[in-house]
């Protein structure tokens, strides 16, 4: 690793030095985001430096510390633009599903939900256990917030009347189940348990109470 890691717990120390305002930046800096995402694709995280990024990426060591000031900061940019990109997807799906019964609706959206994760699975899941200090559960822009809104999209689309306290109670057991189920069924995939299994399973779990909050006004 080039440098020592950060002991900050916030994420100013990994925030990218400059945005890249002209197009020859923004290559420069989408080059820098593919070769670190190959080189964690191929090694893991653990020999992920600054050296081979830019080796990688077919730049000098300077000038990718003219974006960013060290691994980190390049690892956070990379989860960032993951995040957004997954959740509107996630987005979209729940516009899918709002006009679709309860019964076909949850099941749909485990689907898709389930595809994601997978497909992203090396940003939106391993990098959280891999590289702690960057403190990804809490960061603003995770996937579990965004998730979140798109939740909440959903069950305001049955104009569902309830406090605040109680919607956000709701929200809390909605996504902790269906969050908490993909990553397990995911990163220690039990071998009883199909693709279809799963998606089944949930979704027996989830329609009953998702009608039982939709019904209340």
């Amino acid at each position: 690793m080039s440098g020592a890691t950060s002991k900050t717990t916030g994420h100013g120390r990994f925030s990218p030095r400059k945005g890249p305002r002209q197009q020859r930046s923004r290559v420069t800096v989408e080059s820098i985001m593919q070769a670190t995402l190959e080189l964690i694709k191929k090694d893991g995280f653990a020999g992920l430096t600054t050296t081979k990024i830019a080796d990688r990426a077919g730049i000098s060591v300077g000038s990718l510390y003219e974006y960013f000031p060290n691994r980190e900061a390049i690892l956070l940019s990379l989860y960032e633009s993951t995040s957004s990109r997954v959740a509107n997807v996630a987005r979209n799906v729940i516009v899918e599903i709002l006009d679709m019964p309860i019964e076909r609706g949850i099941p749909h959206s485990i689907d898709a939900l389930l595809a994601l994760h997978s497909t992203n699975k090396l940003i939106l899941l391993d990098m959280v256990t891999a590289v702690p200090e960057l403190h990804l559960t809490t960061h603003p822009i995770s996937y579990d917030s965004l998730m979140r809104s798109a939740i909440a999209t959903y069950l305001q689309n049955f104009g569902v009347q309830m406090s605040s306290k109680e919607l956000e109670r709701r929200l809390f057991f909605l996504k902790q189940i269906v969050m908490g189920c993909i990553r397990q069924y995911l990163q220690h995939p039990p071998s009883q348990v199909s693709r279809r299994d799963f998606i089944e399973d949930l979704s027996r779990i989830l329609v009953p109470y998702v009608k039982e909050v939709a019904t209340q006004r």
